[in-house]
């Protein structure tokens, strides 16, 4: 049997070791020096708390464990290599006291035309004040060259309106869920997204009036507190809004799909009806979710 595992060619083992967990591809490199070199032909690079630690997501709370997950994902990058990785996933909870570690893996997939990064640390225990802080600059490397689809989940972004901004123009979609933004960085993100299709904006702890102008833009996702939302996306197909607040449509005559969570001390519901039907001639489906004090209404 041993020889004839040796006499297998190199691409039937990086086959059957892109079918493995990062964890159990790890030990497999282990045992041979002709294995830990073989290139890694897995599509996606996913680092959660089953592919490195073996424990169900489900029933394993990360937070207690970062430095062990940490060190074993260094431990893999070391003798990890590949000519070319789809996408970057990371879900785990890890806060910005791993940044450099963080920032390593990304930029070690420098090169291999990671086309989705995709990176949740969310944690019920860790404090909004040490989130990681996703590293906007390492994006104008050719990390970003390629990049299509960004999401993120529970960190900080550095000032996007701050820096340079053309590694957005790739993107055709944008989702961040539980990321501080400001009035500005969602301006530059619309105006620097020129193939943007998609955009999901949750709980990014925005309260001003918000002005989403875009003309490539097919779908749109909001859930957020702000005093006034406008639309202007004459190519939008999906809406999905969820927020305390009024908002105003114009331009949307593409809307086919709407989805609407009104809460009860939200005045002028009528209005917003008629602002459809006036704005929104081809809308075909409309799902509405009335919230009230004492339960949902669907």
């Amino acid at each position: 049997m041993a020889d004839y595992l040796t006499k297998l060619p190199d691409d039937i083992y990086c086959y059957i070791m892109s079918l493995m967990t990062v964890r159990d591809t790890f030990r497999v490199k282990s045992l041979s020096s002709r294995w830990k070199h073989l290139p890694d032909c897995r599509s996606v690079l996913r680092f959660d708390s089953h592919t490195i630690l073996g424990k169900d997501p489900s029933s394993f709370e990360s937070f207690p464990h970062g430095s062990k997950f940490v060190k074993a994902v260094d431990q893999f990058l070391k003798i990890w290599s590949a000519q070319k990785t789809s996408a970057l996933v990371i879900k785990f909870a890890l806060g910005n006291e791993y940044a450099s570690h963080i920032d390593g893996w990304i930029a070690n997939v420098t090169g291999k035309e990671v086309e989705e990064l995709d990176l949740d640390f969310s944690s019920s225990t860790l404090p909004a004040g040490e989130k990681y802080v996703f590293p906007c600059h390492l994006m104008h490397t050719e990390i970003g060259s390629c990049l299509k689809l960004l999401r993120l989940n529970f960190c900080h972004m550095t000032s996007i309106s701050d820096v340079c901004s053309s590694w957005l123009s790739k993107l055709s979609s944008i989702e961040l869920a539980n990321v501080s933004l400001r009035s500005s960085d969602i301006e530059c993100i619309l105006s620097s997204s020129l193939n943007l299709e998609s955009l999901s904006l949750i709980y990014c702890g925005l309260r001003e009036y918000i002005f989403i102008q875009h003309r490539s833009l097919k779908k749109l996702v909001i859930a957020e507190d702000c005093n006034c939302i406008e639309l202007s996306c004459p190519n939008l197909e999906i809406f999905e809004f969820s927020v305390r607040t009024c908002f105003i449509f114009s331009h949307i005559s593409c809307l086919r799909e709407a989805t609407l969570n009104l809460y009860n001390e939200l005045g002028g519901s009528s209005s917003v009806f008629s602002n459809l039907a006036r704005n929104a001639p081809q809308l075909q489906t409309l799902s509405l979710w009335v919230t009230t004090e004492v339960s949902d209404i669907i």
